[in-house]
């Protein structure tokens, strides 16, 4: 019976426009890219990502990271 409530309990809560989420640190990012080697632009907040050349670089963070790696 758990198993049918589970969908819907998932859907309240995304359309609650509060869905669950876990914080983690750049390190723990990090972890997930273990066995991998980074490429350019490496881990980095997303307002890094990529930028146009001449693109002013924005007034803040948004503390959201974002990566790219290929295997060895």
């Amino acid at each position: 019976m758990r198993r049918r409530r589970e969908p819907v309990l998932r859907s309240r809560q995304f359309h609650s426009g509060h869905p669950p989420y876990a914080m983690r640190s750049p390190e723990e990012i990090a972890g997930y890219f273990d066995g991998l080697e980074f490429v350019e632009p490496d881990l980095v907040d997303v307002t890094e990502w990529r930028p146009e050349p001449g693109d002013a670089k924005p007034a803040q963070r948004l503390d959201n990271l974002i990566g790219l790696a290929r295997k060895p």
